[in-house]
């Protein structure tokens, strides 16, 4: 989010990474545009990379509807994969919730579910979050919103799988983006929303 026209306002970023192809390397694009102009811009973008021609494709994402929406109407043929790191984070904040914030508890938790995770086992993660009892409305939303996560992104987190094929699971390339293209650029002195 940028603060600019004065209002807050959504940037949205993506990078395409290539090793082969017409171009080999990578590009970002952030724009203040739809999802739909966005998904356009990032095939477009894609492409110019040699996105129609190559023979293994992959689509990294947080998590979000929005994106794997966008994935299936401009990537359909490529490997949805959700980003690890936006994962591990996710369940970390769950078992700060159940088991108190930096708690031991709470670190082992996480911890031993991302063990269960790396090997791509969803019902068994979805099972050891389902048989904790919780009491308060603020851990049973927690628990609720991790159940949610894992089960709408279960389809897409084989990360045994993933990297034997040569395909990546985390998405760093485009958070370090965010932070180049957007907040360094868009939070400077003078700019709109700087400082």
């Amino acid at each position: 989010m940028v603060h600019t026209d004065g209002g807050w306002h959504e940037v949205r970023v993506g990078t395409v990474r290539s090793t082969a192809g017409e171009m080999i390397g990578k590009s970002s694009i952030a724009r203040f545009v739809d999802v739909e102009r966005f998904g356009a811009d990032l095939w477009r973008k894609a492409c110019q990379y040699g996105y129609r021609g190559a023979s293994l494709k992959a689509f990294l994402g947080d998590g979000s509807h929005w994106l794997w929406t966008m994935a299936d109407i401009h990537f359909p043929d490529a490997w949805k994969i959700l980003d690890w790191y936006h994962l591990a984070e996710n369940m970390t904040k769950c078992g700060n919730e159940l088991f108190g914030e930096g708690t031991q508890e709470s670190r082992a938790w996480a911890k031993g579910m991302r063990r269960i995770m790396k090997k791509g086992k969803v019902q068994q993660a979805l099972q050891k979050v389902e048989k904790i009892r919780v009491r308060s409305e603020n851990k049973r939303q927690a628990k609720h919103e991790l159940i949610t996560y894992l089960t709408n992104n279960g389809e897409r987190v084989d990360y045994p799988r993933y990297p034997s094929l040569g395909l990546p699971i985390g998405s760093g390339e485009v958070e370090a983006q965010c932070k180049v293209l957007v907040q360094a650029r868009c939070k400077q002195s003078g700019m709109p929303g700087g400082q």
